[in-house]
């Protein structure tokens, strides 16, 4: 009997994982935004930065996983045109 386990099986655990525990979907979350943080300091403002690290994540944990992380998502008066900053 094969007891190891695929990786649909693994990214379904994970998935799970993701929406029955929001807490380490969080973690998730700034860990992925923090990567983008790094990569996009140089020569913008650090609110900018902030913004695509927490949006880029947002983005990837929802494809991804199916979760909403986004503090912006979760308010009510979440606003789309926030992260355009290409006015």
């Amino acid at each position: 009997m094969n007891n190891e386990i695929t990786i649909e099986q693994a990214v379904k655990r994970l998935k799970q994982a993701m929406i029955d525990e929001p807490d380490y979907a969080h973690v998730w979350h700034c860990n992925i935004a923090m990567a983008f943080y790094d990569s996009k300091t140089n020569g913008i403002k650090h609110d900018h930065a902030h913004r695509i690290g927490n949006d880029g994540a947002s983005r990837f944990m929802s494809n991804c996983f199916g979760v909403v992380t986004s503090n912006d998502m979760l308010m009510a008066n979440y606003k789309p045109e926030f992260y355009n900053l290409n006015p």
